[in-house]
């Protein structure tokens, strides 16, 4: 399973988020690419502990659900409910917040030895854990921008 803390996909990550303009277009769902990279700092506050939230109990907190969104080979279905919690940023400046996201994914070359959020759905992640779902989310929204 690829990992944020894998210097060769975290390389890739950021040639492919580099490669994103305020013209791209999306291949599903309501973003434009200012909005999905507010959405991404918005995960990236709370993967760092950078932005508190409240866990709420259901399936995601299960073993299962944890494994279906974070670890399974099939990809997430086009068009997936988001918390709440990951659209609370308004775009600004789109350079600026495109270089926030590409530091966030930079933060993840520091290891394992940093602060680590809760999640909203899944609640406390290993550090391993939110390397993979960060992964799974980035690669989720570039290929929606068809990078």
């Amino acid at each position: 399973m690829n990992s944020l803390f894998d210097d060769t996909v975290r390389a890739q990550i950021r040639e492919r988020l580099e490669k994103l303009t305020p013209q791209h277009k999306a291949q599903w769902g309501k973003f434009v690419p200012a909005t999905m990279l507010t959405h991404l700092i918005d995960t990236f506050e709370v993967a760092f502990a950078e932005r508190p939230v409240t866990v709420k109990k259901g399936f995601l907190n299960s073993a299962l659900g944890r494994w279906m969104v974070i670890d399974s080979p099939m990809p997430w279905p086009k068009g997936s409910p988001t918390a709440p919690e990951y659209l609370e940023s308004k775009p600004g400046e789109f350079v600026r917040d495109k270089q926030r996201v590409l530091a966030y994914v930079d933060r993840f070359a520091k290891g394992r030895g940093q602060q680590w959020g809760r999640s909203p759905g899944f609640g406390d992640l290993t550090p391993e854990q939110w390397s993979r779902l960060n992964f799974r989310h980035l690669n989720h929204h570039l290929i929606q921008f068809g990078l």
